[in-house]
């Protein structure tokens, strides 16, 4: 018989609450548990990839209705398998490209930063070392 995780123990796995899960199989990102003779939701090994795939995409910064548009790719029949790897390859290309685009702007904040702290300590004559230089 194969080894089957109460939601709690996901949640605790997964380092996110148990209402987050209920959430997620609402919105149909993740399947919904088997059933408990005492009405539990009980995962399996495969639902556990699955969950850790959309945990990933929304660490990755996917918005939930992205996510959901790339689990349409996964569950997509239409085209090649090479088609659909071609599908899920530039959706994950473009949240990359996203991505690098995010922290170059982050960096020029950053730099702003830095610039306005140089500033106000040259005016002030405070020149308290830079935790984030050291």
């Amino acid at each position: 018989m194969t080894k089957r995780y109460r939601i709690g123990e996901v949640a605790r796995r997964y380092q996110v609450s148990v209402r987050t899960l209920r959430y997620y199989e609402e919105l149909g990102l993740i399947p919904e548990g088997n059933r408990t003779e005492s009405n539990q939701r009980c995962y399996s090994e495969r639902d556990l990839e699955h969950i850790a795939t959309v945990l990933r995409l929304k660490q990755m910064g996917f918005a939930l209705r992205d996510i959901q548009q790339a689990y349409g790719l996964c569950h997509d029949e239409q085209g090649t398998l090479e088609e659909r790897y071609a599908r899920k390859y530039a959706l994950l290309q473009k949240r990359r490209d996203w991505l690098e685009k995010r922290i170059s702007e982050l960096h020029l904040a950053l730099a702003s930063v830095h610039e306005g702290m140089e500033r106000v300590a040259a005016r002030t004559g405070d020149r308290r070392s830079d935790p984030l230089k050291e």
